[in-house]
C-alpha cells in the first residue's frame, strides 16, 4: 500500500508599491475590468478590489507622502524613537 505525505510550503505575501496602486487606480476608470489589470499585475482580482475599496486611504497617502515609501507602517527606527521618548 502507498503512502502519501503532504508536504506544505510557506509562501511570503506579495506587496503591492504605492507606485502601482496609484496606476492600478487609474485604470477602472477607463473602463478596464479587474480581471485584466490583476492579470497584467501577477495578482488576484481580490487584490485590486481592495485597492479599489482603499482608494481614498491610499491617495492621501500618496498625497501627504514627498518620499517615495512603500508602507503606511512605520520603520522599525520610528517606533524605537517613540518608544523610548
Amino acid at each position: 500500500m502507498t503512502e502519501f505525505v503532504a508536504v506544505t510550503m510557506s509562501v511570503k505575501r506579495k506587496r503591492t508599491a504605492y507606485e502601482q496602486k496609484s496606476k492600478i487606480l487609474q485604470r477602472p476608470e477607463r473602463g478596464e475590468k479587474a480581471s485584466k489589470i490583476a492579470q497584467e499585475y501577477n495578482s488576484g482580482k481580490a487584490t485590486v478590489s481592495n485597492i479599489k475599496k482603499a482608494r481614498q486611504a491610499i491617495e492621501k497617502f500618496i498625497n501627504q507622502s514627498a518620499l517615495k515609501v512603500k508602507s503606511m507602517k512605520p520603520s522599525k527606527d520610528e517606533l524605537t524613537k517613540a518608544i523610548f521618548l
